[in-house]
């Protein structure tokens, strides 16, 4: 499941969750607490950076404060995986483009 237009973003290197972000989240964490054997990763992508390291470290940071948010929100912690993507898995619709910054729910198999 993609969620193109989630984006945890603030201000430049920032990982502060927008507010239309806040309120997805809460549909989710409902939707997690309905199959509470449900395993999810949150990875978060990366447009172009000064450096790869830079890109992992902000989409890590991104993805850990999506985890959080949804552990606020009631979901245990052990179910969730945050994964900071960087630039590795951007892709581009239209040319030039430095890719989308995103984030993504994954289900994940037992």
């Amino acid at each position: 499941m993609r969620w193109n237009d989630g984006r945890a973003e603030g201000v430049g290197s920032s990982a502060t969750l927008r507010p239309k972000t806040r309120r997805a989240l809460e549909i989710y964490a409902a939707l997690l607490a309905k199959y509470s054997d449900a395993k999810v990763e949150i990875a978060s992508h990366s447009r172009r950076m000064r450096s790869d390291q830079q890109a992992y470290d902000l989409t890590q940071r991104r993805a850990e404060a999506v985890v959080d948010e949804l552990v606020r929100l009631g979901v245990a912690r052990e179910r969730l995986v945050a994964r900071g993507v960087g630039m590795d898995e951007s892709y581009c619709c239209r040319a030039p483009c430095d890719g989308p910054q995103r984030l993504e729910v994954t289900l994940l198999r037992e």
